[in-house]
């Protein structure tokens, strides 16, 4: 019954009072705890308060009330007996007059209530009970209610009441217990597992009037039986029974030694020895009644199968034991035929799931159709189920991978030996991920065109020039000839600084990305230390390049650039890089750091007080870090590179976050390549072989030559620098060149003349190039 007697009980005092008393009220809960109830005997009251003004809101000290109207005075104040002083509480419609008996009576109108709030949660699986010294005075059902509470103010589970006849009517109070079966109803409440919120509160009312209640307690006592013990001594232990919602003091039916709820032909006591869940005919769900499953490892019949009932593939072949029924005879994957207690039941190293799963008969070993043997072949790749099996691949289909090369060809080795031994995965479309399917690297060197590509395809760049093959594709060129092609690549952006620019410094590559410098950014000597050659000078405060290139989603890159600095760098402070996909620069005073997204971070130590050359490298077999050409540090590849809203930056503004991030010290000739160079292009650019220098929009590139009448040749030479010193070589072959001019850049501009003589007839075909002399 749930009687609603107001809408909250709780304060905020209260809540705190229930954290402090919880712990120890939950102590002695197993065998029966009582709750400590404050002022439970109505005695802690002052008579003075009640001769000054008698019976004025007359509730109980340590109690609260919500409701009802409190007591009106009387024509007297309460007489005392002194040979029994004592305070009761009384529910009357008048109340004021004290009885016959010289008690002291603390009273409330009736639809009132009185409630304490005890201090302590509920908890699970616990019954409360409410014991009160009870009567009633004058006429009878005069009705009283007491019991547990929640913090909603609704009663719970089973209150007491106070108006059964069996309580005697008089003026005089009677101390008679609620246990006592004569004096009316127990309050109760049990919860179960689940509990309700709050702490447990105690109310105390009535809805009549002259109803008189004294001494209250309440017990709580666990309901949980002690889990190792055998209440009922079925042999079953309580825990046990609980858990599985067997009643743990009934020994009969269902809940005894020999009940079989489930169905199972196992007896509650064999489950319980077996581990098995009673209330589940197959604990495992392989598809056999626990009963069948006799755990002796050796299969009998259908009804004693030998396997375990707590493991659903006890031989550990892939298979379910309830779809292999050892009838020798295989239907499909779902009723196989097979020994459910052995791994390969016909012997022939395939274990029985991977057979049955691929149409293989696990019950023949080769001996009736050789296909079913680990020497058969039903996809015809050359390749037999037992390395099927060993590399992982599907013995009915030829290729796994679908690159076009059979399976049996894809060998694993590594190295191509011929069509037919390729060194490939055949479970991987593109073994050296180098952009292009394995069955289009014909590996023979002879390129065709995109579908037959010559290269291999177990090497990224076959003819290791830099290139990796798929760039060699998109270009059009030979990615089995290390001379095609002959021109250095050319990079997404190139920034030199030599236009020592105050606002701006250009991009000599064909793209465009002219850097934006911020701060007050000086110009010092370049790293070559030659006329012309400039460096930017960073602050470590505001000084930065931005540029508008992206690096988002690279498949392959290249970064490369100079860096000197005579100070200790702070942490984080940017090199060069994107934020959030491709950062560079120091992670601590002495250590250079590469972090990708994917991928993740490699660094190495590095105090470069002199010009030191930086390249930093990724593609398919990793990320690379390069000091002075020679790599000093790898880590696992990761692309393509993910994504960013953030752009390519010098020094600083945003390399290692969104903003700052400001280098201290010196940079120059940076450069960035959307292809993975390599070790020799890298040493190369180090050593100062090759430069980052493109074509089109700056560097040096003869864009006429013209021979006069007298044997001169004039060569219009563009991307110079004024002051700039240079070299023209000439070769009728390619190989052999010979200086046969010199000249310095012309003002005013980046292109220069030059004019020299002959030095005898002109060959036919006659090649010129144009070096920066040191």
């Amino acid at each position: 019954m749930k009687t609603s007697i107001s809408t909250s009980f709780l304060s905020v005092g209260a809540r705190i009072l229930s954290a402090l008393c919880v712990a120890i009220f939950t102590l002695g809960l197993a065998s029966g705890a009582a709750i400590p109830v404050n002022n439970a005997s109505f005695e802690e009251n002052a008579l003075a308060d009640f001769t000054t003004n008698p019976w004025a809101n007359a509730i109980p000290n340590g109690w609260n009330s919500q409701g009802g109207v409190p007591g009106t005075p009387g024509p007297a104040a309460p007489t005392v007996d002194g040979a029994n002083n004592n305070y009761f509480l009384e529910f009357h419609n008048a109340i004021g007059a004290s009885g016959g008996d010289g008690l002291n009576n603390l009273g409330l109108r009736s639809n009132a209530y009185i409630y304490q709030d005890l201090g302590v949660l509920f908890q699970p699986n616990t019954t409360y009970t409410v014991d009160i010294m009870v009567n009633r005075r004058g006429g009878a059902n005069n009705v009283g209610y007491f019991g547990i509470a929640d913090s909603t103010a609704t009663l719970l589970g089973t209150p007491g009441a106070t108006n059964s006849s069996a309580i005697g009517t008089s003026d005089q109070f009677f101390a008679v217990s609620s246990l006592d079966p004569a004096a009316g109803n127990v309050a109760t409440y049990i919860t179960g597992a689940t509990v309700p919120a709050g702490n447990v509160i105690l109310a105390i009312g009535a809805t009549t009037g002259n109803v008189v209640y004294d001494l209250v307690s309440v017990d709580a006592t666990s309901n949980i039986p002690d889990p190792n013990g055998d209440s009922d001594n079925d042999g079953l232990l309580n825990a046990w029974e609980v858990g599985y919602g067997l009643d743990p003091n009934s020994d009969v039916g269902d809940d005894g030694a020999d009940g079989d709820q489930d169905g199972d032909n196992l007896t509650n006591l064999e489950e319980q020895t077996a581990g098995t869940n009673p209330t589940l005919d197959d604990s495992d769900n392989d598809g056999l009644k626990d009963g069948v499953e006799t755990g002796g490892g050796t299969w009998t019949s259908l009804a004693d199968t030998g396997t375990d009932p707590l493991n659903p593939d006890g031989d550990g072949d892939g298979l379910l034991d309830g779809v292999e029924n050892n009838s020798g005879v295989y239907v499909d994957e779902n009723q196989t035929g097979s020994n459910p207690n052995e791994l390969d039941t016909d012997g022939d190293s395939l274990p029985d799931g991977w057979e049955a799963t691929n149409g293989i008969d696990p019950n023949d070993n080769g001996g009736v159709d050789v296909k079913n043997g680990d020497l058969g072949d039903p996809d015809a790749d050359t390749s037999s189920n037992l390395e099927e099996f060993t590399r992982g691949t599907d013995p009915n289909d030829n290729d796994s991978d679908d690159d076009t090369v059979l399976d049996g060809y894809e060998d694993l080795g590594g190295v191509w030996v011929s069509a037919t031994q390729t060194g490939t995965d055949p479970l991987d479309t593109d073994s050296d991920n180098d952009g292009i399917s394995d069955g289009a690297e014909t590996g023979d060197g002879n390129f065709v065109d995109a579908n037959q590509t010559g290269s291999d395809p177990n090497k990224f760049d076959t003819d290791a020039d830099g290139y990796p093959d798929e760039k060699e594709l998109s270009l059009g060129t030979n990615p089995s000839d290390p001379n095609d092609p002959l021109a250095f690549p050319v990079p997404l952006g190139y920034w030199s600084f030599d236009d020592q620019g105050a606002l701006t410094t250009a991009d000599l590559s064909p793209n465009g990305y002219d850097g934006t410098v911020l701060g007050e950014a000086s110009y010092v000597a370049g790293h070559t230390g030659a006329a012309g050659d400039f460096a930017i000078d960073f602050d470590g405060i505001d000084d930065a390049v931005t540029t508008p290139l992206t690096l988002s989603n690279l498949a392959f890159f290249t970064m490369a650039g100079w860096i000197k600095s005579d100070v200790v760098q702070t942490n984080r402070s940017g090199l060069f890089g994107q934020n959030d996909i491709l950062e560079f620069g120091f992670s601590s005073g002495d250590t250079v750091q590469l972090w990708s997204s994917p991928g993740g971070s490699i660094g190495t130590n590095s105090t470069p007080t002199e010009w030191t050359h930086i390249a930093l490298v990724g593609d398919g077999t990793g990320r690379m870090i390069f000091i002075d050409g020679v790599e000093v540090a790898r880590g696992a590849a990761a692309i393509p590179l993910n994504a960013s809203d953030f752009f390519f930056n010098i020094g600083g503004g945003g390399i290692w976050d969104a903003t700052g991030n400001f280098f201290q010290g010196q940079i120059d000739d940076v450069a960035v390549w959307d292809i993975s160079m390599s070790p020799q292009l890298i040493a190369d650019l180090a050593n100062g072989t090759i430069s980052p220098i493109p074509s089109d929009r700056g560097g040096l590139r003869i864009s006429s030559i013209v021979v006069s009448d007298n044997d001169r040749v004039t060569l219009t030479v563009d991307g110079t620098i004024q002051g700039v010193n240079y070299a023209v070589d000439g070769s009728t072959d390619l190989e052999n060149w010979l200086e046969v001019d010199d000249f310095s850049g012309a003002a005013g501009g980046s292109t220069t003349e030059v004019t020299f003589p002959l030095s005898g007839p002109i060959s036919p075909k006659t090649f010129f190039l144009v070096k920066i002399l040191d």
